[in-house]
């Protein structure tokens, strides 16, 4: 019986050894943890931000240039400022500002990656209303952009050199 016994005991200890020692798997390593989302953007107080230093600027100079300064500023430095012709093209072509570009009123937004960032943009129209609206955008897009005051007219009535 005391044989029989050992082999009992042998039995379950050999039986929880394999059981013990069997191939479990290890815990896995815990996930990282995910990078935290970035803070939301209020676009809007962005945007009230740039409207708000827009109208502050107002104050200083009124965005406007007269056909007098922007002569004599072409005159004196040329190449310092950037004019921006937003009329049809084809009033653009039977007159125009010496250098200037040619951007429709409507293709403005989608031509700001050719206005220059370090030059200050003389916006010309036809009378100043839409130069004024576009001097706007311009500003608040952190652009250093003045209206031509009266528009192209005001230009040729001074008799400054028209390039056609």
């Amino acid at each position: 019986m005391f044989k029989r016994l050992t082999a009992i005991v042998l039995v379950l200890v050999l039986a929880l050894s394999l059981v013990g020692c069997g191939g479990s798997k290890p815990a896995p390593a815990p996930a990282p943890a995910p990078a935290p989302a970035p803070a939301p953007v209020d676009k809007n107080a962005i945007v009230k931000e740039a409207v708000v230093r827009y109208f502050a600027d107002i104050a200083k100079s009124n965005n406007i240039i007269e056909p007098k300064q922007l002569k004599e500023t072409m005159d004196a430095q040329a190449g310092s400022v950037f004019i921006l012709d937003i009329r049809k093209p084809e009033d653009f072509a039977k007159g125009r500002i010496a250098g200037s570009t040619n951007i429709g009123f409507a293709k403005v937004g989608e031509n700001l990656d050719k206005l220059p960032k370090g030059k200050q943009i003389v916006v010309v129209c036809y009378s100043g209303q839409t130069a004024g609206q576009t001097v706007g955008a311009l500003r608040v897009l952190g652009l250093n952009a003045v209206s031509l005051k009266g528009g192209f007219p005001s230009w040729e009535a001074e008799k400054y050199p028209v390039e056609k």
